[in-house]
């Protein structure tokens, strides 16, 4: 089992993960969330206490693809502000 370090960033709803391939993005609440890694897959991830699911869709971008990763995370943190300007 190979071993692997991750760093993450919250702010609100939205969470920027680092890893060694680059930052991925992705947004949700407790026990739900989508996003797209940091190679451009994107994937969905749930579950609570010890059971968990993960399902990788398509890769939606290749070279380059961290472009669309911070254009999708400007749009999620957009999203976020105003969620939280409008409590």
């Amino acid at each position: 089992m190979p071993f692997y370090l991750r760093k993450s960033f919250r702010l609100g709803p939205l969470r920027l993960n680092l890893s060694k391939r680059g930052v991925g993005v992705s947004g949700g609440v407790t026990g739900a969330r989508i996003g797209i890694d940091a190679t451009g897959r994107e994937y969905v991830h749930a579950g609570r206490r010890g059971l968990y699911y993960r399902a990788f869709g398509p890769r939606v971008a290749t070279n380059g693809g961290t472009l669309l990763v911070w254009i999708v995370g400007a749009a999620l943190a957009a999203l976020a502000v105003l969620s939280l300007l409008t409590r």
